[in-house]
């Protein structure tokens, strides 16, 4: 079994799970993203700032997924959809989070794009606008606190920000996996190996679907 049939093949699995089977193996199933909230902590808007500068600045993205370590360096996937291109960036020196709290030195960002199929960025589109309209539902009881994790945030044209913090089952740790495995192949130059995720991309689209009352894509 290849890579990807192996990647693909897990998320499948994973996505046949039901919320409620989910939720009885741990405390409880992350199936919805949380909203983005702007930070009281005057430092830590300032970095969320400089990070959304770096790797957004005036790009009119259709989507993105930014990845905030504690102690690692930010990076970001994002779909170009005017150049049908999805577009990856990662910190190089310094992470941004360093420089900001620090008050010195600097930060830039190397980036990577890939030409894709427009049926790939159609599915990754709809599949990140299911996940930060699953915001909506989110229960504030269900917040996961802590320290040194890993904060994913996602964006669409729709307007919406949402994120997870670090996530350990549902459709977020699903959600999560899709997309560090697109940013790998991204970086691979494997455009039809992307491709070939349609399915399982499709799969997890249905979860959100499913965890959504009313909701559908026609």
């Amino acid at each position: 079994m290849n890579r990807i049939t192996a990647i693909a093949a897990a998320l499948v699995c994973g996505l046949g799970m039901s919320a409620q089977d989910a939720a009885s193996q741990d405390e409880y199933s992350e199936d919805f993203l949380k909203p983005a909230k702007a930070s009281s902590v005057e430092v830590v808007e300032a970095y969320n700032n400089n990070v959304h500068k770096l790797f957004i600045g005036e790009n009119n993205y259709d989507f993105s997924y930014m990845v905030k370590p504690s102690l690692m360096s930010e990076y970001c996937l994002a779909y170009d959809k005017e150049a049908g291109e999805l577009v990856y960036k990662i910190v190089t020196g310094k992470n941004v989070w360093s420089v900001t709290r620090d008050g010195e030195g600097q930060y830039s960002a190397e980036e990577t794009t890939l030409k894709v199929p427009e049926a790939v960025g159609t599915s990754l589109s709809t599949l990140v606008m299911l996940a930060t309209e699953s915001s909506r539902l989110f229960d504030p009881a269900n917040d996961v606190f802590g320290l040194d994790g890993v904060t994913y945030e996602f964006t669409h044209s729709n307007g919406i920000t949402a994120e997870c913090w670090s996530p350990r089952n549902g459709n977020c740790r699903q959600l999560v996996d899709m997309m560090e495995t697109v940013c790998q192949l991204v970086k691979e130059n494997k455009a039809d190996d992307i491709m070939r995720l349609t399915p399982s991309v499709y799969g997890l689209i249905n979860g959100f679907l499913q965890v959504m009352p009313g909701r559908t894509l026609e």
